[in-house]
C-alpha cells in the first residue's frame, strides 16, 4: 500500500510581541531653588557626624586587631627566640 497522503497542516509564525505599559507617576521634586540652604548645611552636618563615628569605630576596630596581633606574635616569641629572658611563670 502507498502512504497515504495527510493533509497539510496551516504554517504558524511565532512571533513574539513585546508588551509594554506606560504609567504616569506624580512627583514632587526638591530644586535647589526649593531647598533652604540652611537645610543644605544641616544635612551636610549630619552627613560628617555620622561619617566620624563609623570612622571611629573603624579606627578603634583597627586598634584592636593591631593590639590582637601583637599580642599573639610575642606569645610565641616568649615560648620560642625570649625563653632565656623570660620567667617560668611567663612561658607556662
Amino acid at each position: 500500500m502507498a502512504e497515504e497522503s495527510k493533509p497539510q497542516e496551516p504554517e504558524y509564525e511565532i512571533k513574539q510581541v513585546k508588551k509594554t505599559r506606560i504609567t504616569q507617576i506624580k512627583t514632587h521634586n526638591l530644586t535647589p531653588e526649593l531647598i533652604d540652604s540652611s537645610l543644605i548645611v544641616a544635612w551636610k552636618n549630619i552627613e560628617k557626624n555620622l561619617l566620624d563615628a563609623d570612622n571611629l569605630i573603624k579606627g578603634t576596630n583597627n586598634a584592636r586587631n593591631e593590639v590582637e596581633r601583637k599580642i599573639y606574635a610575642n606569645r610565641s616569641k616568649i615560648n620560642d627566640e625570649w625563653r632565656e629572658y623570660a620567667t617560668t611563670s611567663e612561658y607556662n
